[in-house]
């Protein structure tokens, strides 16, 4: 009588934790690509990323969420599937037929630990390779020099923030441009800035590889750095009056870079396979090695916990059960996290950072689950006695 049962709710259990992950999947893949390409486009406008390669950053940020999007699509899925079963009463029926809660445990484990495998996948080959694109991406944007980073019709400012650069027209293969101004305030120790518009910009190299933006057929302003619209005539004199003046010129030259410097050889942690992470042994390689093995981690017993938080109490309302989980989500994500930076930092040795959250959240989903499954109900009784007959004790006397 049992076998047949429990053929039934095994399959009608994977079907319905395939069908509620999925949908929590794809809703989580588009909430993340949302908020990526909104935060992509505000760098882009910024000038911080090249906009040519928002969709190539959107494509890697995307992968780089994969594993923590899947164990949180199965915690979901999860605790999304046996809230219905306790909502319509399907686990109360399941269970007057023979069926305990913790048979549910091991069909659970059956759909939680492929994705598991998938996701250690993405977080210890996958996302490391993913970061690594995006970063050289980054990179070579950002060593591009000044002028290089500028679109054309746009005021752009350039990295240290001195110089804001304006061209009409670019030419990015030639390195010229039309049209040019720039606003220079470099000079910190000067009261003085400049502004200097020039017909056409080209940029050369000198023989120890600066590179310099040599101007022609242009107009160079000096103007005071802070005007005061009603200047006392008694307080401002010619030896302290900023000097204001203006320069003609055929040729011009603005430095723009330094030759740029030979790559470094140090490459960062979250960009590095696992196996280099084993070789390293360092207190960071570490941290980001149990970070790797963690989030897969995660999944697997998050899939547990989800099993008893998902009780539904019609008194608490419906959606008690998860606000809750999506609560203890954020703890035990933060317990992770948190146990990571301890690593680095040498506060906590690598047996205690790798197995407190972890071992916390089992004990949590065994307790969890052996209460609702009423098999600590005669413990609790026990230890109840005594401070009920103190109770009734009391009251008789009273």
């Amino acid at each position: 009588m049992l076998r047949p049962l429990n053929m039934i709710f095994k399959r009608k259990l994977q079907n319905e934790l395939i069908f509620y992950s999925a949908a929590v999947y794809a809703a989580l893949i588009l909430v993340t690509l949302t908020f990526t390409l909104v935060k992509l486009l505000a760098q882009a406008t910024d000038g911080v990323i090249d906009p040519k390669t928002v969709l190539v950053l959107l494509g890697y940020g995307l992968v780089n969420f994969q594993a923590i999007m899947l164990s949180l699509s199965v915690f979901l899925g999860t605790l999304l599937v046996f809230s219905r079963m306790w909502r319509d009463s399907e686990l109360v029926v399941w269970q007057a037929s023979g069926l305990s809660l913790r048979r549910f445990v091991w069909p659970t484990l059956r759909f939680a630990i492929p994705v598991a495998i998938l996701s250690g996948v993405f977080s210890h080959v996958i996302s490391p390779w993913a970061n690594k694109q995006a970063f050289e991406y980054r990179d070579q944007f950002e060593k591009r020099d000044d002028l290089s980073r500028i679109a054309p019709k746009q005021f752009r400012e350039n990295r240290d923030g001195t110089r804001v650069f304006y061209v009409n027209e670019f030419d990015e293969k030639n390195q010229v441009s039309q049209g040019l101004m720039i606003f220079d305030r470099s000079k910190k120790k000067s009261d003085t800035i400049s502004l200097i518009v020039s017909d056409q910009g080209r940029v050369v190299s000198d023989s120890e590889g600066d590179r310099y933006l040599e101007l022609s057929a242009g107009k160079r302003y000096q103007l005071p750095a802070t005007i005061q619209a009603e200047p006392a005539p008694q307080a401002v004199s010619n030896a302290t009056a900023p000097s204001t003046g203006l320069m003609v010129y055929e040729q011009y030259s603005v430095f723009l870079s330094e030759k740029p410097e030979a790559a470094q050889n140090q490459i960062p942690y979250r960009q590095r396979n696992t196996l280099a992470l084993f070789v390293e042994g360092e207190r960071a390689a570490k941290a980001e090695l149990l970070w790797r093995f963690g989030v897969p981690t995660m999944a697997i017993i998050l899939a547990l916990l989800a099993i008893p938080l998902s009780y539904f109490n019609p008194r608490s309302g419906k959606s008690a059960p998860l606000v809750a989980s999506v609560l203890l989500f954020v703890v035990y994500m933060n317990m992770v996290s948190l146990t990571q930076n301890y690593l680095a930092s040498g506060k906590l040795k690598p047996w205690v950072a790798v197995l407190s959250p972890h071992l916390a959240a089992i004990l949590l989903a065994i307790v969890l689950l052996l209460w609702r499954s009423q098999a600590l109900r005669p413990t609790y009784s026990l230890i109840r006695r005594p401070f009920v007959r103190s109770r009734m004790v009391k009251s008789t006397q009273g």
